[in-house]
């Protein structure tokens, strides 16, 4: 299976002092070798905000820690994205849902699926 990892996923993974940052590795490691995770335009430049925003990061070490991250072999990075146009779901009826429903969309797009920390969002896997 293939696993695209929403932002906030994103950055429990890199990020020590997040919250989940146990549940997420955990989840992570428990993955079959043969499963892959993912990231994209989208959710790296969510992480790289994120971080900052949040967590006072600045952008080199978000950069960095992103480029390490994805270093690692079971890490794959989506270069294309559908349109939203063409691919949001129907579901998504606010400002609120869009960037989970385009995700949702991006992950489908891929054959592989939405892991998020997120409940509720159709179409996702809760990771941990």
């Amino acid at each position: 299976m293939k696993y695209l990892l929403d932002v906030n996923a994103l950055v429990a993974a890199l990020w020590a002092a997040h919250e989940h940052h146990a549940r997420i590795h955990q989840w992570l490691a428990a993955l079959p070798d043969a499963d892959e995770v993912l990231t994209c335009g989208l959710t790296e430049i969510g992480f790289v905000r994120v971080i900052n925003a949040a967590y006072g990061v600045p952008v080199a070490v978000a950069k960095e820690a992103l480029s390490e991250f994805r270093s690692r072999a079971e890490i794959g990075y989506l270069e294309t994205t559908p349109s939203p146009c063409d691919t949001l779901p129907a579901w998504a009826h606010s400002h609120k849902q869009v960037m989970d429903a385009y995700l949702v969309a991006i992950a489908e797009h891929h054959g592989a699926k939405l892991a998020t920390l997120d409940r509720g969002i159709p179409g996702a896997k809760l990771a941990g």
